[in-house]
């Protein structure tokens, strides 16, 4: 379960937290969608599982790598709220993208004792993790977004299944591929250039427990 242990390392959180940081930005810079007013910070915190490390003592870090950027609208009457893509958080999930994607990932070709100590040491359900399974190889792997965006990654083999297989395509150490993997998650989402309906497509089906 080493590699579990990824979702249990700050220096991990606090890149992606870097990378939605830099989304962030690149929103801030654009005017609202509905009226072209300016856009202010309006984050706020989440309360995510999946490994995300406990305090250690510095309040505000652990607090900034719980807290979703988004803006509202700074003009009367609009009040719009847009929130930014993430490499960390889906909307209205439970789990972050991280965990989603290595613990569906690692329990392909798991023993069962092994796969019920990962989903222990998450706290997380079968049944989630097999809606999880089920929307990566049906939902997710027809979705235009990914169709598109699959022409830039090598052709998998017929045994690798997603996610496993996107962690395949990539190289270097376990750290690296989930970046690149997250990274190429995000791009999926913006492909249609409507942050809100490619969100809900790559967010899968609706549960309080995702």
């Amino acid at each position: 379960m080493m590699a579990a242990g990824l979702l249990q390392t700050r220096a991990f959180h606090e890149t992606l937290l870097r990378i939605d940081r830099e989304l962030a930005a690149r929103m801030r810079e654009e005017d609202c969608l509905e009226c072209g007013g300016r856009l202010h910070a309006s984050n706020y915190p989440r309360k995510p599982r999946g490994g995300l490390p406990g305090s250690t003592g510095s309040i505000d870090v652990d607090h900034e790598l719980r807290l979703r950027f988004s803006f509202c609208c700074g003009e009367e009457g609009c009040r719009k709220r847009h929130t930014p893509r993430s490499v960390r958080f889906l909307p209205r999930r439970l789990y972050t993208v991280a965990a989603i994607v290595l613990i569906t990932a690692l329990l392909h070709g798991l023993t069962g004792r092994r796969a019920a100590k990962l989903r222990s040491l998450f706290d997380v359900g079968w049944r989630t993790v097999e809606r999880w399974r089920v929307w990566w190889q049906e939902t997710f792997a027809g979705s235009p977004a990914y169709l598109v965006m699959r022409a830039r990654l090598r052709r998998p083999r017929p045994e690798e299944v997603i996610p496993r297989a996107l962690l395949l395509q990539f190289g270097g150490g376990l750290r690296v591929r989930m970046l690149r993997v997250l990274c190429f998650l995000e791009r999926c989402i913006s492909h249609t250039g409507s942050q809100s309906g490619s969100a809900r497509a790559f967010a899968g089906p609706q549960s309080s427990s995702m």
